[in-house]
């Protein structure tokens, strides 16, 4: 889950910079718009990482839960 969250806080810094800047040029051409920070998107976003991170880690343990640990331990050769 952190690489998750992590891949979202950075991909939502770097679109928030990245549109603000654009943002910037616009205006300096002349038309009249305003910036503002999408909430409601934003949010979105962060559902979807921390859903995905969740369902990622869920499938190997899963798995996990199926194998016996002992059985495999005691079948490794040295």
């Amino acid at each position: 889950m952190f690489y998750g969250l992590t891949g979202w806080l950075a991909g939502t810094i770097t679109g928030l910079g990245v549109s603000y800047v654009i943002c910037e040029i616009i205006q300096s051409i002349g038309t009249n718009i305003i910036w503002i920070i999408p909430w409601p998107e934003i949010l979105i976003a962060f559902g979807f990482c921390v859903i995905g991170s969740i369902i990622s880690a869920a499938l190997p343990l899963s798995k996990l839960s199926r194998i016996s640990v002992v059985e495999n331990i005691s079948n490794i050769e040295f």
